[in-house]
């Protein structure tokens, strides 16, 4: 549509429409009571972060450099979904990511992937992870466990 106007018009059966999150506002109808959708456990979106970097660290080893970008990219996403939830800000597609405080946002930045290089992924690697443990107090316990074992993934080694 012009200038990018986007609109979204789906159709579902009366007796299945109604709210499936908390910010459903019904503007007229009518709507049957559903249970909603529970956000994420922090251990869960803390623990997928881990496994991601451990990937990544493994891919630049391997020098799958593109896919190693996936997953370090993925582990950030996981690391910002825990500080939104953390917040109580949505983060579903990425919706809460820039209501995050703006020191947060500024170390996001310095985690992005540079370029498909070495040195670029390890940097990543090594911010994410820095990231992620600071955003970790809602599984303080989990985080504690793992931190020696994710500072291992920023230090220098080499198989080759």
């Amino acid at each position: 549509m012009p200038g990018c106007l986007q609109f979204d018009l789906s159709f579902t059966p009366a007796h299945d429409f109604g709210a499936i999150g908390p910010h459903f506002k019904l503007l007229f109808g009518e709507a049957v009571e559903k249970p909603h959708f529970l956000p994420p456990r922090a251990e869960d979106l803390f623990g997928y972060a881990v496994h991601h970097l451990v990937r990544a660290r493994f891919c630049i080893e391997r020098d799958r450099l593109l896919q190693a970008e996936y997953w370090v990219s993925s582990a950030r996403d996981y690391a910002l979904n825990l500080a939104c939830l953390q917040r109580g800000i949505s983060a579903s597609h990425g919706r809460g990511f820039d209501q995050l405080p703006p020191e947060l946002r500024g170390q996001v930045a310095t985690a992005l992937v540079r370029s498909i290089d070495r040195d670029s992924l390890l940097a990543a690697v090594s911010e994410t992870v820095d990231i992620l443990l600071a955003q970790s107090s809602a599984a303080p316990e989990l985080a504690a466990k793992v931190e020696p074992q994710l500072r291992t993934l920023t230090a220098s080694w080499r198989f080759n």
